[in-house]
């Protein structure tokens, strides 16, 4: 399978990454991914990012990816929301409580970057459509603004640093409380 086209399959080399590179991390350091709130939903997938996370090599999980075409078809989200359960999964793991390894993740969202313009062509090939959709879903519920990188490079950085030496296990949503709205939102039609 040619995973060239797979938008979002990079996931699991950030696992065979972190994976690889554990032994190197210096005792008491730490982990930090970016990752976003497109991953929000992972709760409702964990099956299936547990499938993935369980895959020992670059081979299965590219077999994996080819024979789950269900999950997979979500692309960029998917892989974002396994990445937000790798690292509430594996924060509290022996291997990186041991030697005291953080694992977090920052989830921004709608912010202005390097790829704005292709996230806007995802929608349906048209960057101005797509950039209308997206700035309504993030933005229009209140008047707001997209982020600039260095909004989500501040907390970042802190994040990884001793500033939050006590932190790990969070994916920590940088998007001026839109996951949270919409969290709410979801559990309120759950009563």
């Amino acid at each position: 399978m040619d995973v060239k086209g797979l938008f979002g399959f990079e996931n699991f080399s950030f696992q065979c990454l972190t994976e690889a590179l554990k032994p190197r991390i210096a005792d008491n350091g730490s982990v930090t991914f970016i990752s976003s709130n497109g991953g929000k939903e992972w709760r409702a997938h964990i099956p299936e990012c547990e499938a993935v996370l369980a895959c020992t090599s670059w081979e299965e999980a590219v077999s994996w990816y080819g024979a789950h075409p269900e999950s997979t078809g979500r692309g960029y989200v998917f892989a974002k929301e396994c990445q937000n359960f790798y690292v509430m999964s594996k924060a509290y793991t022996p291997e990186f409580t041991e030697r005291r390894l953080r694992l977090n993740a920052i989830a921004p969202g709608f912010t202005i970057t390097g790829l704005s313009d292709d996230f806007n062509k995802s929608i349906n090939g048209d960057a101005q459509f797509g950039k209308n959709i997206l700035e309504n879903l993030y933005l229009g519920s209140w008047n707001g603004r997209a982020a600039m990188p260095e909004e989500m490079g501040h907390p970042l950085v802190a994040l990884g640093s001793k500033l939050c030496s006590y932190v790990s296990g969070q994916v920590v949503y940088i998007d001026y409380g839109n996951a949270s709205a919409w969290e709410v939102q979801s559990l309120k039609e759950q009563k």
